[in-house]
């Protein structure tokens, strides 16, 4: 009986809630953090800072999409939001090569009635 008590405290201590909900970052082709949001609708690899992390605290309703801010160099003002299942995962400060979609959306802005540009994380590894 203490055995089997001591092994599920270690798989449980051993569980951390910060661990990688996403695979590695795949093979695509690379794109600047300042220049994603501007791509063509596709999947990319984006390197850079973390930011900033916006993630909905629990039993709140939250109005916009959970995600980070990916940036050239912790500094940069020009920063792509990037959409994330689980954003507290990713540290902010640290540096990442992702994977991401970018897609087209069907909603228009402004008065050039450009489409919005939606971008989403699709797997990552830290640097």
């Amino acid at each position: 009986m203490r055995v089997a008590v001591g092994l599920v405290l270690l798989l449980v201590a051993g569980c951390d809630a910060s661990e990688a909900t996403y695979p590695s970052a795949g093979s695509f082709p690379e794109v600047a953090p300042a220049a994603v949001a501007a791509a063509a609708p596709g999947r990319y690899n984006v390197t850079g800072v973390v930011t900033d992390v916006r993630s909905c605290p629990p039993a709140a309703d939250c109005l916009g999409a959970e995600g980070i801010v990916l940036a050239a160099a912790p500094d940069a003002s020009d920063g792509v939001f990037v959409q994330a299942r689980q954003p507290q995962q990713l540290i902010r400060g640290a540096r990442y090569r992702m994977s991401v979609e970018v897609r087209a959306s069907a909603a228009r802005v402004g008065a050039g009635d450009e489409p919005v540009q939606t971008v989403t994380l699709l797997g990552y590894d830290r640097l």
